[in-house]
């Protein structure tokens, strides 16, 4: 109502100023006071009412004004106004909202263009990273083998790219069951074998006797993302496997993270200082581990100390559950 008045204020004041005048006149010219008072009473009335129904109508269009800016609703249930200024607004909302859509929609159809070019990509660089594997497992030297360690390092930097594709429609491909958590620990392990033997670091399991509720897929795209990240930063000594109460803990004896990087470490592109003298991070592998573990609602913490080594901390529930 203030905003109305406030709004109206110039109207309001041109007819005080048009009664004061007249009520002047009035007492110049020696009339009636009973003419004046009824002439002020009848208009009284019509401005009332007047101002009523522009007020019904004023609230009205404010209204959906207020509901068009905290919701996503069609344009067109605007309603038309019969003033000239009002309707040129409307005209020019709902030009620019087609624009926005039309914009909108070429930028979706884009997306799904990248989106099937990269997961075509992947499929298709995964047949000469095979056919190089099987090359290169012939070759029973140390070159062959350094080969190979490298050939699997691509192997998992295509791994990430699907995954990246993938997390932005993972809701339809859920599946969860029960699975024990040592299973899919040792499958993850074992994907690394190699890199073990390669840097000669041991790997250690304890406590994974556990029963989960998870997506086997998504949930070992983590570990071995987690383990892959544990490999690249520790030199030597071992990396631990082991679980509390339904937490899964990976600790490591790599390099550790700077205190000031750890609160950032989820950021997407953000490498820190470790990344920075490695100089191949992507800042993917973490943001892609919390962005799936948000999903599925494990929450994720990592601890830190430079020189000794990192601690990832994941929450694991025995009940099914996922954010949509």
């Amino acid at each position: 109502m203030i905003n109305y008045v406030k709004e109206r204020l110039f109207y309001f004041l041109y007819l005080v100023i048009c009664s004061a005048v007249l009520s002047f006149l009035f007492y110049l010219y020696g009339l009636h006071q009973f003419i004046l008072l009824y002439f002020l009473v009848i208009s009284s009335i019509l401005l009332i009412l007047f101002v009523l129904i522009d007020y019904r109508k004023y609230r009205s269009t404010c209204k959906q004004l207020e509901y068009m800016k905290h919701q996503l609703i069609n344009i067109s249930e605007l309603e038309d106004s019969t003033s000239y200024l009002e309707q040129q607004y409307i005209i020019s909302i709902r030009n620019l909202y087609q624009s926005m859509q039309n914009k909108e929609q070429k930028h979706e159809l884009n997306e799904k263009e990248m989106i099937d070019f990269y997961t075509l990509w992947v499929h298709q660089i995964k047949t000469p990273i095979s056919a190089l594997q099987l090359v290169l497992q012939q070759q029973n030297n140390k070159q062959g083998f350094v080969l190979q360690q490298e050939l699997f390092k691509i192997e998992r930097y295509v791994e990430v790219v699907l995954g990246y594709l993938r997390i932005q429609s993972m809701n339809s491909d859920f599946s969860f069951n029960k699975y024990k958590l040592e299973n899919i620990v040792n499958d993850c392990i074992k994907k690394y074998s190699s890199q073990f033997i390669y840097k000669k670091i041991s790997v250690e399991t304890d406590d994974l006797d556990i029963e989960i509720a998870t997506d086997e897929k998504w949930l070992s795209f983590v570990i071995e993302q987690l383990l892959s990240n544990a490999l690249k930063y520790t030199n030597t000594g071992t990396i631990k496997f082991y679980a509390i109460d339904h937490v899964l803990y990976i600790e490591d004896s790599g390099i550790g993270i700077l205190p000031q990087d750890l609160p950032r470490v989820f950021e997407k592109g953000f490498t820190g200082y470790n990344g920075r003298v490695d100089k191949k991070a992507s800042g993917l592998g973490l943001y892609l581990c919390k962005k799936i573990l948000d999903k599925l609602s494990y929450p994720i913490t990592i601890r830190s100390v430079i020189d000794e080594g990192t601690i990832v901390i994941i929450e694991l529930p025995t009940q099914i559950q996922y954010k949509d």
